[in-house]
């Protein structure tokens, strides 16, 4: 179950996000027939739902001026050596820092804000990180 939630999360940030699919081996990841799931999968739903002005633009954008949707860190703050280190953390355009849970039963997560900005914002609290550090933020499911 923790493995569709965090793939969901992840996914809703991809241009092309599908939630439901058939596999050979009869694995279902339709998200409806997982009750215990449903919870954190409509947050995520939702959260699709409220960046979606935000999506459309970054399609304009790829569209117009050939600028990657999704990309990493280093895209955007190619002045900072820390964001060419291997990680899982990418930008959704150039406003959203995301950093997907990757590790099963991870409920924090370390994050690196890169230096540029004068201080990064969390998005669902608006607490205030400092750029250039490693922030530790909570990664409930």
């Amino acid at each position: 179950m923790e493995l569709l939630i965090r793939w969901t999360q992840t996914g809703l940030l991809h241009p092309r996000f599908i939630m439901n699919s058939w596999k050979p081996d009869g694995i279902i990841n339709c998200p409806w027939l997982h009750e215990d799931g449903l919870p954190a999968i409509r947050d995520a739903l939702r959260l699709r739902y409220r960046l979606m002005p935000y999506l459309y633009s970054l399609m304009h954008a790829a569209a117009a001026n050939a600028e990657p949707i999704i990309r990493p860190t280093f895209w955007d703050f190619d002045t900072d050596p820390a964001t060419s280190t291997d990680c899982d953390d990418l930008m959704l355009g150039a406003a959203l820092l995301a950093a997907p849970v990757v590790k099963p039963g991870a409920r924090r997560r370390a994050v690196y804000l890169p230096a540029g900005p004068e201080v990064w914002f969390g998005f669902h609290d608006g607490t205030l990180h400092s750029a250039g550090k490693t922030a530790t933020v909570d990664a409930p499911p």
